[in-house]
């Protein structure tokens, strides 16, 4: 007989394996680990179904929560029983397209704080958005968080690198794992001294704004601001 240990390795198994087979699934992508809700072992479909939606209150509020989109159920038949599991999932926000959009979204909501400031828009750099982007995918690749990446380079490194010329340059980051990321990270900039300050200088016309999201659904803003030489021309 197996003993309650290898059960719940031989459980764990079946979980690992359905999470990764749905998180290949387009357009959807599941909630952390934790969330994927392993049901009771029972010879009756119906009494583990029962056991696993109705009789745990925290499985019932999220499969009742209006703002899931999707739900992937694997029913696993091992030596002792039935294992009932369900994984539910919200809206992708990883996708190529999507993080487009959240870099949009967030130029637009910075550039709504300054003009609120009596401040010009910010105009973004096509050059400048690489280089910003480039940076949050370094620091989710390199599992780090900071302006200066593990090699040295500062955000006046990555920028000259890139054969772009400025008279200053600055740089905010953030991350953060809501729903709705963008009004988040510009909060949380705003909450800074030095990243507020940022947002606000004036001398600074182009920016470049960078997003990229990790494996858990946290996503990662790189901003970079730029004072340009009087004699640079838009490319």
């Amino acid at each position: 007989m197996r003993s309650a240990s290898q059960r719940a390795s031989h459980e764990d198994r079946h979980l690992i394996q359905l999470k990764h087979s749905l998180e290949e699934l387009a357009g959807v992508r599941p909630l952390a680990l934790r969330d994927v809700v392993r049901g009771a072992r029972d010879n009756h479909l119906s009494a583990a179904f029962a056991n696993t939606w109705v009789s745990s209150g925290r499985v019932r509020a999220l499969s009742l929560d209006p703002e899931m989109d999707a739900v992937g159920i694997a029913v696993v038949q091992a030596a002792d029983g039935w294992v009932i599991l369900q994984a539910l999932f919200l809206e992708d926000l990883t996708g190529p397209t999507n993080l487009l959009e959240l870099e949009r979204q967030a130029i637009e909501a910075v550039n709504a704080v300054r003009e609120e400031h009596g401040l010009k828009p910010l105009v973004p750099l096509d050059e400048l958005m690489q280089v910003a982007r480039a940076h949050s995918e370094d620091m989710i690749r390199r599992e780090f968080f900071d302006h200066t990446n593990p090699d040295g380079e500062s955000a006046a490194d990555r920028v000259r690198a890139r054969g772009i010329t400025y008279r200053s340059v600055a740089e905010n980051i953030q991350f953060n794992n809501d729903r709705d990321p963008v009004p988040v990270a510009v909060r949380q900039w705003l909450e800074s001294t030095g990243h507020r300050r940022n947002i606000l200088t004036a001398r600074f016309t182009h920016t470049g704004m960078g997003v990229a999201a990790d494996d858990y659904g946290s996503v990662y803003f790189t901003q970079l601001f730029l004072e340009l030489p009087r004699d640079f021309h838009d490319r």
